[in-house]
């Protein structure tokens, strides 16, 4: 009697309560209300070729064209000047909590509702949040440590999944330990991941801030919980390499992976292969434990670091992509 009931009630998704039905985006609906579907009368939606989806590898850095063109945030030009965040919004869909918590509940209709948790993993259908930088910065040993880039402080970390680095970099393109060129070893440029919390608030005149009741504002002060390091340059190499780093909660997907360009230069040999070790089980329970940590509020910074006279950390380029679902 209830299923008559309720498919009487809405035709469209007879599993489904209206109310549910009501909130679905059209393209999911079913019958003459989804949109270009049993009405010839309504014509095929016009696509702007500027704004056709981009896609890209997840071991490349999004082009300029796949971000969102209706930022209002200026594209970072200076190196000196590019303050260390930048949010980027993809053109690939990220979903929100809300969006999450609402695809839960269909399922939840339509499966046995132990299941959705299950399908929504194994889917990652998780959120992002994402910090950018694609901005040449030059580090020798007299400016080692300056951060890159780092995220805005970060929500949602009780359902922490992923953390993936995608760094873009070289080193000065020469050394005298020939025996070391084009591999890991002796490599004196590498980067750094800092786990950052607010410790305090300041009062700060005329700063941006919550206002204390004295008319001064508060201007929160971060500290240091934890430090790890991400990856060495490969040595004596004067091309980017992109490495990607993916830390996972699960340490099976913890993983580690690099894409290089050919060193080659008219009368030379090419580099020998850069030989790329997996993480260890040890190290894998490392990262762990250093994700376990993040707290809501904390924030991930990337540092460039260079050691020893003549070792020159050339950054290209450097992502955060920070995955948590519910």
């Amino acid at each position: 009697m209830d299923d008559h009931t309720n498919s009487a009630q809405n035709p469209q998704h007879p599993f489904l309560p209206p109310n549910v039905h009501s909130q679905l985006n059209p393209h999911f609906r079913r019958g003459t209300t989804r949109p270009h579907r049993g009405s010839p009368s309504v014509p095929p939606p016009e696509v702007n070729p500027d704004e056709r989806t981009t896609f890209f590898s997840s071991n490349e850095p999004p082009p300029a064209s796949a971000l969102d063109p209706s930022s209002t945030d200026p594209p970072p030009n200076d190196t000196e000047h590019t303050p260390p965040e930048h949010s980027t919004k993809h053109s690939a869909f990220d979903p929100s909590t809300k969006d999450i918590q609402m695809v839960s509940d269909i399922l939840d209709h339509v499966l046995v509702p132990d299941l959705t948790p299950d399908v929504l993993e194994m889917a990652h259908y998780w959120t992002r949040d994402t910090a950018e930088r694609n901005t040449q910065m030059i580090v020798s040993q007299a400016t080692a440590g300056r951060v890159y880039v780092r995220t805005k402080p970060l929500t949602g970390l009780s359902g922490l999944r992923l953390v993936v680095f995608t760094l873009r970099s070289h080193d000065q393109g020469w050394s005298d330990n020939r025996q070391d060129h084009g591999t890991y070893r002796g490599s004196f440029t590498w980067f750094k991941v800092v786990l950052k919390r607010p410790e305090k608030t300041a009062k700060v005149e005329g700063s941006s801030g919550n206002v204390d009741t004295d008319g001064k504002t508060q201007q929160e002060e971060y500290e240091e919980i934890a430090s790890k390091q991400l990856i060495q340059n490969v040595h004596a190499s004067k091309y980017d390499s992109t490495h990607t780093l993916t830390w996972s909660t699960d340490t099976a997907a913890t993983s580690i992976g690099a894409k290089h360009k050919d060193d080659m230069d008219e009368g030379s040999h090419p580099r020998p292969n850069a030989p790329l070790e997996q993480y260890t089980n040890e190290e894998k329970q490392e990262i762990k434990d250093f994700l376990k940590q993040m707290q809501d509020g904390d924030r991930l910074e990337v540092q460039a670091w260079a050691q020893y006279p003549g070792w020159i950390n050339h950054v290209a380029g450097a992502r955060i992509d920070v995955y948590c679902g519910i």
